[in-house]
């Protein structure tokens, strides 16, 4: 009995680590493709670790927000989303679907 519980708690362990590496791998996707971290043409390492010192809130909250959408497609953005960024949020859209 100790042995299949000892199996588990390995398969578990195993399961964590897959997971958190396919988050890590996720929010590295967020910054390159969502926040377009490396289309930037920073001339310092200072400005870049202050960029992506900003970036790195805006890619965990674009991860949250993905996560929700999932949950419930049919959700209001507006749930997860504060008014205050809607109203900034939704003339970009409307500025994205026009080009």
């Amino acid at each position: 009995m100790d042995s299949i519980y000892r199996c588990c708690c390995d398969r578990c362990d195993s399961s964590k680590r897959t997971i958190g590496l396919v988050l890590i791998e996720e929010y590295h996707k967020c910054l390159k493709s969502g926040c377009g971290i490396e289309q930037r043409q920073l001339e310092t390492g200072d400005g870049l670790l202050r960029l992506l010192g900003f970036l790195a809130v805006v890619a965990v909250r674009l991860l949250q927000l993905r996560t929700a959408s999932r949950m419930d497609g049919a959700a209001d953005a507006c749930q997860f989303v504060p008014n205050y960024l809607l109203k900034v949020l939704r003339p970009a859209e409307a500025c994205l679907r026009s080009n």
